[in-house]
């Protein structure tokens, strides 16, 4: 168990909140390479074998340790470097994950969930029924490429809760954390599309989006024309959905409440539900729409909790383009998980819902 205490010790070390930047890195790191290799969003073993193959390359291997290092202090051990990078890529991407000590090699146990709230990010991953609603699998390096083995038995040491506690980047969980997390939402569009030192990043989104309308031949008013920008970042290569980070506190996992700028989540490709809305929602103000951020109970298997928010954007004159509706929901995660053509427009099935006006 000393191999196992060493890297938890690190990965707590790495993972806290001093280190956000460096998570971030992370983040943008892993969705450059599923992009580039075309994985399966919505596919957490596909895409960690991908990162565990990356590292195996001796280039990769020691670009992923001299970021890391700035954040902890290896061992000089293969075997332990490894599996701290990859727990660290694991807890970036909001993966659940628990060390193996066997006596001779330490292994990284990732959870995989495998009913479509957890995997959509339609719910809040279940944290508490993490034996009811997936199974755990090893992460491990073999010759020349990374492998994840068959589903194993994993001794749990790590307890799996949500921090209670809150602040600008961590937000407690529960009904109370999405309420709190719902209203920091709002602040943040209302501040980003009114604050001028903000200015030069809505441009670069501005930018962006005329650059998406003139390649699809659109002229006259653009204003409603959200379908067709919402339709691109539909694409896993331009906008993958990844879950909030996790960290490791006192031994315990816990979760953050990851809340990116808009031209962040743009320019790494990579952001969850309530960074996806925000985007939209900077979207939906720079095209003269109203926005309004609706938090909603979509996980069957927990019908009194909320748990996930989409935007619904509204015409002051005139309808969308695709609906022919004057207010659009324009829930990206829905959409991906639906496709783009039944899911535009439409709200996921919910157990209700409650609506903070924006602008």
């Amino acid at each position: 168990m000393e191999r196992y205490s060493e890297i938890l010790g690190m990965l707590e070390e790495q993972s806290g909140e001093r280190n956000v930047l460096i998570n971030a890195r992370l983040r943008k790191m892993a969705g450059d390479i599923f992009k580039k290799y075309s994985v399966p969003e919505f596919d957490y073993l596909a895409e960690m074998k991908t990162i565990a193959a990356m590292l195996r390359k001796p280039e990769n291997y020691s670009k992923v340790k001299k970021l890391l290092s700035f954040a902890v202090k290896f061992s000089g051990d293969r075997n332990t470097d490894t599996c701290v990078m990859i727990g660290a890529f694991a807890l970036a991407l909001g993966n659940p994950i628990d060390v193996k000590d066997d006596g001779e090699n330490a292994v990284i146990y990732q959870f995989v969930p495998d009913n479509f709230a957890s995997k959509s990010g339609i719910s809040d991953c279940g944290m508490e029924e993490l034996g009811e609603i997936g199974d755990w699998f090893p992460i491990e390096i073999k010759g020349d490429m990374g492998s994840l083995g068959e589903k194993r038995g994993v001794v749990r040491n790590i307890e799996l809760k949500r921090t209670p506690f809150s602040d600008s980047e961590i937000i407690s969980g529960g009904e109370v954390g999405i309420k709190r997390t719902a209203k920091a939402m709002k602040e943040t569009t209302q501040d980003y599309l009114e604050n001028p030192k903000f200015s030069e990043d809505l441009d670069k989104i501005e930018k962006w989006c005329n650059s998406i309308l003139t390649k699809k031949g659109v002229s006259g008013d653009r204003q409603k024309y959200l379908g067709t920008i919402s339709r691109e970042l539909n694409k896993p290569e331009i906008l993958r959905y990844e879950k909030d980070p996790l960290f490791i506190n006192n031994g315990r996992l816990d979760t953050h409440e990851w809340l990116q700028r808009p031209n962040k989540s743009l320019s790494d490709g990579v952001a969850d539900c309530d960074c996806m809305s925000i985007l939209m929602g900077c979207i939906g103000g720079l095209m003269g729409l109203g926005v309004t951020y609706r938090i909603a109970k979509c996980n069957p298997a927990k019908k009194t909790a909320y748990s996930h928010v989409y935007p619904i954007l509204s015409y002051p004159e005139g309808v969308d383009s695709l609906t022919g509706e004057n207010n659009v929901i324009c829930d990206l995660v829905y959409t991906k998980r639906v496709g783009f053509d039944g899911g535009y427009g439409k709200e996921p099935r919910n157990f209700g819902t409650m609506d903070y006006k924006v602008l």
